[in-house]
């Protein structure tokens, strides 16, 4: 059954990481009173339990420093920062001769490749930008920071980049986000994609509106059972903070949902490893642990959740 020295190997990394990290999967009814405690101060330790795990899941998944990122490297000009590049194991590929745009695959809870954490378009990747749209037939562009912090524009009215049309054909303010569609148009095909941009969610990747959140995962969700299509593509200004919190706050409702337990320490994790340095801080972390949190309250799932298996 174990027939390679990787496997056995890894059969050894399971075990320790099981032995280090315990038992974190908490039943929803359980859910309010377990936080309360992660977040209670130990007097022996002086630190939180919160942040004894946040510190764990530093230690068991990839430093960004360390990977292996060399078609990222190979395309400094198309980076806006030397940090928290793509990794070649999880990289998304265009669809033409060396295709490169720095964004991770990331699998979802039901799906693989279910996300596509993006780094914001810049003036010179726009169109290679609207091209992964179109190559992956993605329906839905989650958008985490406001035009100050994402600098480059990468629509307007009507705008052309590259051989792509771009034409914003409704506009819809809501409260802490505006909602967009766009007709994205080449000579080969016509499509339209959905754009969620938050615009409460500061820099620091710290959810202060976590009702916002909340409404955002649940349109997407809501496009993707009515179009369906490709992966959801998410961006914000660094491509690890808030879009990291993002993906696995989805993530976690999802397994809610499915199994009546969260387990946002190993949701985390598997963000991670997609994509390294993803949740870069513990407030972050700690966000992701309050919008589930919310979600429970505003669905009064405490002590009754049935599990909703689709």
């Amino acid at each position: 059954m174990v027939q390679t020295l990787d496997q056995y190997v890894f059969l050894h990394d399971a075990v320790l990481e099981a032995i280090i990290c315990g038992e974190t999967e908490i039943p929803t009814e359980n859910y309010m009173s377990t936080v309360q405690k992660l977040k209670a101060i130990n007097p022996k330790t002086r630190s939180t339990g919160m942040a004894a795990q946040f510190g764990l899941l530093q230690q068991v998944t990839p430093d960004p420093n360390d990977i292996h990122c060399n078609s990222a490297k190979a395309h400094a000009s198309k980076n806006r920062s030397n940090e928290y590049l793509p990794p070649d194991k999880f990289i998304v590929a265009l669809k033409e001769a060396n295709g490169y745009i720095n964004a991770s695959y990331l699998n979802g809870y039901r799906e693989k490749r279910a996300f596509i954490i993006a780094q914001s378009p810049m003036e010179n990747t726009a169109r290679d930008f609207w091209k992964m749209i179109v190559d992956y037939k993605v329906s839905a562009i989650v958008m985490l920071c406001g035009e100050e912090d994402c600098s480059f524009p990468y629509w307007s009215t009507l705008e052309k980049f590259g051989e792509y049309y771009v034409e914003v054909t409704n506009e819809i303010k809501s409260n802490g986000y505006t909602e967009r569609m766009f007709k994205v148009s080449s000579e080969k095909e016509s499509r339209s994609v959905l754009q969620l941009q938050v615009t409460d969610w500061p820099q620091d990747g710290i959810v202060r509106e976590p009702r916002t959140v909340l409404q955002v995962i649940d349109d997407v969700i809501h496009r993707q059972q009515k179009i369906g299509g490709g992966p959801v593509v998410v961006h914000c200004s660094d491509t690890v903070s808030r879009s990291g919190v993002y993906c696995s706050v989805s993530i976690g409702l999802e397994q809610c949902k499915a199994e009546g337990v969260v387990d946002v320490f190993q949701v985390t994790k598997a963000v991670r490893r997609s994509k390294p340095g993803a949740v870069t801080t513990l407030e972050q972390y700690t966000s992701i642990y309050d919008v589930i949190d919310m979600y429970l309250q505003m669905n009064s799932m405490y002590g009754n959740f049935s599990i909703n298996k689709q």
